[in-house]
């Protein structure tokens, strides 16, 4: 029985020494984390007015305005003309397969 408690203690005193080095090798590490916490709002943010100003600047009336300035006509306003279309290539008839399908089973 008391070989059993010492290989027992044994384990609990290696156990907290691991837990203890960890603590120690990790003690920079919440500053670090809070740092990158507060960078990774900062890039949302960021990103959040970056796609809000994309939006304004990608909007029907503003590329409307922007062709308008370089002298760019609406469509409907462009001057029509027509040419002659050449005759579409006929397209070969499919053959017909007449042979059916055979399908053989081999059990082995």
């Amino acid at each position: 029985m008391r070989e059993r408690v010492v290989k027992y203690l044994t384990y609990y005193v290696a156990l907290v020494a691991v837990l203890l080095v960890v603590r120690f090798a990790t003690r920079g590490s919440e500053e670090e984390l809070q740092n990158l916490t507060q960078q990774s709002e900062t890039l949302v943010t960021q990103s959040s007015e970056l796609r809000r100003e994309i939006s304004k600047l990608e909007s029907p009336a503003r590329v409307r305005e922007w062709a308008v300035q370089n002298k760019m006509r609406p469509f409907s306003t462009a001057s029509m003309t027509t040419a002659p279309l050449e005759p579409l290539q006929t397209v070969p008839e499919p053959t017909v397969i007449t042979e059916k399908l055979k399908v053989e089973t081999k059990w082995r």
